[in-house]
């Protein structure tokens, strides 16, 4: 394989993040009068970033149920989270119902299965975590781009690593995460979530404590270096008259400790067999075009805005293992 081959990417695909969010967008209806926004808004997204990044290889990561490790930890992680809602394209005599998301979440996979892409589920656990395998260990030389909107992914910028944002449309490198967070590094930003928390994920944090203000009070946390919780503790006991946010530090070290358990992605967040599964689906996938099976899927599903199914997939072939 030549130099310019070996500097592609991998492209990383947050499937669930991508469904949900082309789930909601996208008016697209089958043939049928059935919902396809999701399967149609995804396979253009996915299409868009080959044809853009020319990577040379994608993996479709699926969420595998969630992580019963974190569950264990804290049962109201990710509680009260809102389901998704579809937008004002949709006729309100359209059901907006549980039952066709997840037939659309199946109608995908079996696209993508004839597609010359990977797609990886492994139960009991987040595709976060996956994800995070996937870039420390069976990628960790590759050039890689993780397609999310999720900033849990920040943790992981380096030098190899760059996430793709639907939403802002353009690529994160790790630069842009200083400058968002008040210098923090990526390397640190798991341990800034840990202690401001995160809202989203149903995380409480040291009250009174934001980005902002952790950059201002703890100024170490912007360290070129790797900064553990026990450094932040240090630092902020010897200055707890400072700040009543110095002194909160200290007092809910339980709870920053919990936090890091639970927004840290890296560790053994998968288990010994969960990581077999991963490393087992890797090495054996191929990367190769069912185009028959494609167009015959396409059919039985009824989607109309999907042009010639022959000229999309010929997008992928550049993935196409010959």
């Amino acid at each position: 394989m030549n130099v310019a081959s070996d500097s592609r990417p991998v492209l990383l695909i947050d499937m669930a993040n991508t469904f949900v969010r082309n789930y909601v967008v996208q008016p697209d209806m089958s043939s049928q009068g059935m919902q396809v926004g999701g399967i149609v808004g995804s396979l253009k997204t996915i299409r868009r970033l080959v044809s853009d990044l020319s990577p040379k290889k994608v993996v479709v990561v699926w969420e595998g149920g969630g992580s019963s490790k974190r569950r264990a930890l804290y049962s109201e992680y990710k509680a009260h989270r809102k389901p998704s809602r579809l937008n004002r394209f949709y006729e309100d005599d359209i059901p907006d119902t549980e039952d066709n998301k997840v037939w659309q979440m199946a109608m995908l996979a079996k696209l993508i299965k004839k597609l010359p892409l990977t797609q990886v589920y492994v139960q009991d656990c987040e595709g976060d975590d996956v994800i995070a395998y996937l870039c420390r260990n069976s990628f960790r030389d590759d050039n890689k781009i993780i397609l999310s909107n999720d900033r849990d992914f920040y943790q992981l910028l380096d030098e190899k690593t760059n996430i793709f944002s639907s939403q802002s449309k353009r690529i994160h490198t790790m630069f842009d995460v200083e400058k968002e967070f008040y210098g923090i590094k990526p390397k640190n930003f798991a341990l800034a979530k840990a202690l401001c928390g995160d809202a989203s994920d149903n995380i409480k944090g040291v009250k009174g404590l934001g980005f902002k203000t952790l950059t201002k009070r703890v100024p170490i946390i912007a360290s070129s270096e790797d900064i553990t919780i026990d450094d932040v503790v240090d630092y902020c006991n010897v200055r707890r008259q400072e700040a009543k946010v110095m002194s909160n530090i200290c007092e809910q070290e339980k709870l920053i400790r919990l936090n890091w358990r639970l927004v840290y992605l890296g560790g053994k967040t998968l288990d010994h067999s969960q990581e077999s599964k991963v490393d087992t689906i890797i090495e054996q996938s191929e990367s190769k075009l069912d185009l028959l099976g494609f167009m015959r899927t396409v059919n039985e599903i009824g989607i109309r805005s999907i042009e010639s199914p022959h000229s999309f997939c010929s997008s992928f072939n550049i993935l196409h293992t010959r």
